[in-house]
């Protein structure tokens, strides 16, 4: 939660750095602090950065639940993230608040904020493989937080069967394959 803070902290500074660029929409390379306080918590953040930006965003949390949301009928949904369990907790109460019911999460515990590409591919398949469970008890399987390589994961576990089109990297739909 400190690197959490720490980000929190330094993003106004950094969208007035960015807004000196005029773009026309934001698309906030970032996910947790976007989980942070539920669906209330978002909804404040993405009110907080579009006040000062002047523009329209994209954020994490928001993008995730849109693609969930591209198959109407997402129900139980499973999770891997960079995160520790303190994070994981918010993403988790973020999209109970959606509708969605968590039925497993899986945080890797990344050490720093590029850690994620230190996590060697057969970890990464086996953390797939416990996030799927027998395939029976979720209705899709997503990544959140850094973005993790859709082609990395498809290689090194079960695939990815589709992926909803139009959302940004972070929310990406890793799977939704029926069981075996």
């Amino acid at each position: 939660m400190a690197g959490i803070n720490i980000i929190g902290d330094n993003v106004l500074d950094a969208v007035r750095s960015v807004m000196t660029c005029s773009p026309d929409y934001l698309v906030m390379g970032m996910s947790s602090i976007t989980f942070n306080g539920g669906a209330a918590g978002a909804d404040a953040f993405q009110a907080k950065i579009e006040r000062e930006a002047g523009v329209s965003i994209s954020i994490g949390s928001h993008s995730s639940t849109a693609a969930l949301k591209a198959y109407g009928d997402v129900k139980r949904i499973a999770f891997l993230s960079p995160y520790y369990p303190v994070a994981n907790a918010e993403v988790r109460r973020y999209f109970v608040e959606f509708g969605f019911e968590v039925v497993r999460d899986i945080c890797l515990q990344c050490k720093s904020w590029t850690g994620i590409a230190e996590v060697p591919p057969g970890v990464l398949r086996d953390k797939l493989i416990e996030l799927n469970g027998d395939g029976r008890d979720t209705d899709a399987l997503i990544q959140v937080g850094t973005n993790l390589s859709m082609v990395r994961l498809a290689a090194a576990g079960r695939g990815v069967a589709r992926q909803a089109g139009g959302c940004h990297q972070y929310g990406d739909l890793l799977a939704r394959a029926p069981p075996e």
